[in-house]
């Protein structure tokens, strides 16, 4: 990667930015190495600025869903940046699972961190865990194709061939009541499957 394509990368800021830093890390180009590595850590100090934040105002007021919410989404926009390594993660998830716990106690419909609480427990190896809630959730909000695939992402991590096979033909029964635009979506994921 040239210094150029890495500027231009980061100003686009891609989903896939950590990986593309820390592949920029092993660059021969001294210059590229040294921005990968200021970049590195200066989205590290953003997400921690972010995460202490949220946190103070949950630790103010803990009875407060609405930032015990900021909170766990902070969390999970730190885990999904991919820039965190070892035991922080470990932590940092062994913390956002306990407070999720809490949240989907007091709000057990709550879709977004329903979905977080899913990642989570990818993220931690706990597949079964996964696929149960990405299952209550799919049938609760059955017109959400992002969680027929999270659905289908939990049961491949599971090697729940069955259950897979289930999701898969409850889709086409349920294709007729989707948009095009929900259609177009399940056969990127089912061509995504394919291959």
């Amino acid at each position: 990667i040239t210094r150029q394509q890495l500027l231009d990368t980061i100003q686009r800021r891609p989903a896939n930015l950590a990986a593309i830093l820390t592949e920029a890390l092993t660059s021969e180009d001294v210059e590229v190495v040294h921005i990968a590595s200021s970049t590195i850590m200066k989205l590290q100090r953003e997400y921690e600025k972010s995460l202490k934040i949220a946190e103070e105002a949950y630790r103010q007021m803990p009875d407060n869903m609405k930032n015990l919410k900021s909170y766990i989404e902070a969390m999970e926009a730190y885990l999904s940046a991919d820039i965190l390594k070892g035991n922080a993660v470990f932590s940092l998830l062994k913390e956002q699972k306990i407070l999720i716990g809490e949240y989907l106690k007091v709000l057990p419909e709550d879709k977004a961190v329903g979905i977080i609480s899913v990642k989570n427990s990818l993220r931690q190896g706990e597949p079964a865990a996964a696929l149960e809630t990405a299952e209550r959730l799919r049938y609760r909000y059955l017109s959400d194709i992002a969680l027929w695939e999270l659905s289908l992402e939990s049961c491949t991590s599971a090697n729940d061939t069955e259950k897979r096979n289930e999701i898969l033909a409850d889709a086409t029964k349920m294709a007729e009541y989707w948009t095009n635009t929900q259609k177009e979506r399940w056969n990127k994921i089912q061509n995504g499957l394919k291959q």
